[in-house]
């Protein structure tokens, strides 16, 4: 793990997300902390880091086993980044093989290692294929509630990546109107 934004920032965050959502449950809800830098709103340092629900995990697990937990959402963000890629994969029609292979090659390719320095950055790796897919059910006249639900996750989990999503999204479309046989 990094240390600079991995183990200072992410693994610290997810503690703290989990003993915070333990204290909710205990009837504590805590808005104002000192052990923030010299103090500061909780709701707001960490904003998307709430919304992010592979750190939930921090709070079904007790504090000595915080950094088991902190792994095991490594693991499951890789995996599920993997289920989303086939899924978009599989509606698309392609081949169980093709499927099998695209999906490792996306799961472990060089850029899905920033998992290993900053987790929290592998959620666009989920949320984009499943983004695409639901313009593939609006390009196939489908309803575009889906799409609007990922990209309301998307915009939740961080305003940067989809940014960034949307630009993609916006050249898949062109590509796909422009180089797609279907239209014409």
């Amino acid at each position: 793990m990094w240390q600079v934004d991995g183990i200072e920032q992410q693994y610290t965050t997810f503690l703290y997300i989990g003993q915070w959502i333990r204290d909710l449950f205990h009837g504590k809800f805590r808005m104002w902390d000192m052990s923030i830098g010299y103090g500061s709103d909780a709701l707001i340092t960490f904003g998307t880091s709430y919304m992010d629900p592979f750190n939930w995990i921090a709070a079904v697990f007790p504090a000595s086993m915080s950094e088991f937990a902190f792994n095991l959402s490594v693991v499951v963000r890789l995996y599920i980044a993997g289920i989303a890629f086939s899924y978009y994969c599989f509606y698309r029609k392609a081949k169980d093989n093709a499927v099998l292979v695209g999906t490792l090659i996306y799961t472990f390719s060089c850029s899905m290692f920033i998992v290993f320095t900053q987790p929290s950055f592998i959620n666009p790796f989920t949320l984009f294929p499943l983004l695409m897919l639901g313009v593939e059910k609006i390009w196939n006249g489908e309803n575009p509630r889906f799409y609007a639900l990922i990209y309301a996750l998307c915009t939740i989990n961080s305003y940067y990546f989809t940014y960034m999503m949307s630009i993609m999204i916006f050249v898949y479309c062109l590509s796909k109107y422009f180089l797609d046989d279907e239209h014409e």
